[in-house]
């Protein structure tokens, strides 16, 4: 036996593989080799969940995190550990000292790349991981259970191949195997192996040829190689979806370089409201260069680039189109979908990210993205691109003013059932003149200013998303033609007053007109997209308290809807029904003259 494992090894080190007597492969061989997989729980750090607690003093961070969804969703806070598995991989895995975050869809993957390698009619799969999703971690999982079900490997790190068997570990900066060689390097190992690649970036080719092993290939979908390599030999696809917000979360208890701070957590949810759900970069816990790279990425782009980038942004294996090929965040997410096979479909990553495509685009930026397969078609569980699109579209034309299109906008009043029909002073003009931008916090209070447009920066539900001032007309907006010169003594003459009345002239402005000139409005703006308008009990108790602070103000409420959208004013609180005066303002985005410059 021992002359046999000689040979064998002999075999190998004249295929060009030297044993590995030490290192963290050695030591995942000896943990894992045949058996069991044992997963650990990490529960989401007490500290944060109780900065989480609906607490007054908690305010800022509870409202961040509803607007990534963590407070919304239903697993939290019952079922929100961490689960994980721990390995030797500790320098390999180094941000996390070789723990590995295991989720469903590291479970699904590796379990269909292991039914895939038992049928006669696939040879290779190839699993898509957006850069920052994880990918590398995924490798590590699979290799994991494969070797604890003694399963051959070759695996393909980027820089050598290591080839796990019962012999132990064997290593080498390439693979020099044929069809030939490949019949003594079975012998040698005992069997038939599976090849497992982590892509590298740097070295795309490095891997096996498709023809000696059963592959399963872990590749970034903005590799072009590979998207030749796919088109060639039409493997098996599979994707790496992105996490839920929640289990971004609870990842962070695995990172070394986190800590269990209310600082770390705000950094954390900024992130993910930034970049959207890529689970590097929201670990990174770095908002200010985040927020300062997608700028700067987002200023270098054309509408001309949006439009060709958005054109291409299809569901498909591959993204090498669309996809940012440096290390920074990207504006599209690649998420899982299964049409007539699973591939990515690119997403608008996040809705800070549209904001910030209206301030250097403007609106034919914005329009631009129109054509995204995911906003055309606005598959079941992917309506958040569209819904943010028509969002951002509908704030861009509303601070850009009425003067270049006024046939864009119609505005009527509503009267919900059993509210009074009080007819309001309302108009078009009074929502839709020339703004500057500004992000607003709603929960704290601003000065009447109506040259700004006050947009929720932070979203925390769908019953308010922007605030404007506005004054009534003080004086006709009518032209008037001047008149000549003896018109004009014919009318002084006429309109001299007497002697009475100029002492009171000489008072000052009447009583109506000193009010007229001191009316404010305040119009609190919801666009709507979707069955019906959206109020909950947080908003409306912010829209109570922007109004117990200047109660002398009108107040309105306008819905923003697309045309011939029907609202039903059912819905509306009844406390509310005669404290505002109701609108609908129809918003027209396709309009004459409109074009992609």
């Amino acid at each position: 036996m021992a002359n046999s494992v000689e040979a064998r090894e002999a075999t190998l080190k004249t295929l060009g593989f030297s044993r590995v007597n030490e290192g963290e492969h050695l030591d995942a061989w000896t943990i894992f080799w045949g058996a069991d997989i044992e997963l650990e729980e990490q529960p989401i750090w007490k500290q944060w969940l109780d900065a989480l607690k609906p607490h007054r003093r908690n305010i800022a961070l509870t409202d961040a995190a509803a607007a990534v969804g963590i407070l919304g969703d239903p697993d939290f806070p019952d079922r929100a550990s961490c689960t994980f598995l721990s390995t030797p991989w500790t320098s390999t895995l180094s941000r996390t000292k070789g723990r590995i975050l295991v989720t469903e869809d590291y479970k699904r993957l590796e379990s269909q790349a292991l039914d895939y390698s038992r049928t006669t009619d696939c040879s290779n799969v190839v699993i898509a991981g957006q850069s920052g999703s994880g990918r590398t971690y995924l490798s590590y999982y699979i290799l994991a259970h494969a070797l604890s079900r003694r399963q051959n490997m070759v695996f393909f790190t980027g820089k050598s191949a290591v080839v796990f068997s019962p012999l132990g570990v064997f290593s080498s900066d390439r693979l020099d195997l044929d069809s030939v060689t490949l019949d003594d390097f079975n012998d040698a190992i005992d069997g038939h192996a599976l090849a497992l690649v982590d892509v590298a970036k740097d070295n795309y080719e490095f891997g096996p040829p498709s023809t000696l092993f059963f592959s399963i290939r872990v590749y970034p979908p903005s590799s072009r190689w590979y998207e030749q390599w796919i088109e060639r030999y039409r493997p098996a696809t599979t994707v790496l979806d992105a996490l839920p917000a929640l289990r971004i979360l609870s990842a962070a208890a695995l990172h070394v370089d986190i800590a269990a701070t209310r600082t770390s957590l705000q950094q954390l949810l900024t992130c993910i409201r930034i970049a959207g759900l890529n689970l590097r970069f929201c670990l990174s816990l770095d908002p200010s260069t985040l927020r300062g790279d997608l700028r700067d990425y987002i200023a270098s782009l054309s509408t001309v680039r949006l439009s060709e980038m958005a054109a291409r942004a299809r569901f498909s294996p591959h993204s090498t189109e669309i996809a940012r090929q440096d290390d920074g965040p990207d504006i599209f997410l690649l998420r899982r979908e299964i049409i007539t096979f699973e591939a990515c479909l690119p997403t608008i990553a996040s809705r800070h990210i549209l904001s910030e495509i209206g301030s250097f685009h403007g609106f034919p930026g914005l329009s631009a993205l129109e054509d995204m397969e995911v906003v055309k078609r606005c598959p079941d569980g992917f309506s958040e691109s569209k819904q943010w699109l028509f969002e951002h579209r509908c704030h861009m034309l509303l601070m850009s003013g009425t003067s270049d299109n006024p046939s864009r906008f119609t505005l009527s009043q509503c009267f919900p059932p059993g509210a009074p029909r009080r007819k309001g002073a309302l108009k078009a003009a009074h929502i839709c003149p020339s703004r500057n931008l500004n992000a607003f916090n709603p929960r704290t209070s601003s000065s009447f200013d109506t040259d700004v447009y006050h947009y929720i920066d932070i979203l925390v539900d769908g019953t308010l998303h922007a605030i404007v001032h506005a004054r009534p007309d003080v004086r006709s907006s009518r032209k008037i033609t001047p008149a000549s010169d003896s018109t004009l003594r014919e009318q002084r003459r006429k309109l001299r007053p007497r002697d009475g009345d100029r002492a009171s002239r000489a008072v000052g402005p009447t009583r109506r007109s000193r009010l007229t000139a001191a009316r404010r409005f305040l119009i609190f703006l919801q666009i709507v997209f979707g069955s019906s308008p959206q109020f909950t009990d947080d908003g409306m108790e912010r829209i109570d308290r922007i109004i117990q602070s200047d109660a002398d103000a009108e107040y309105f409420f306008v819905f923003i809807t697309a045309p011939d959208y029907v609202l039903d004013l059912s819905v509306i609180p009844l406390p509310w029904l005669n404290r505002v005066k109701w609108y609908q303002l129809s918003v027209t985005m396709a309009a004459e003259g409109d074009h992609i410059a």
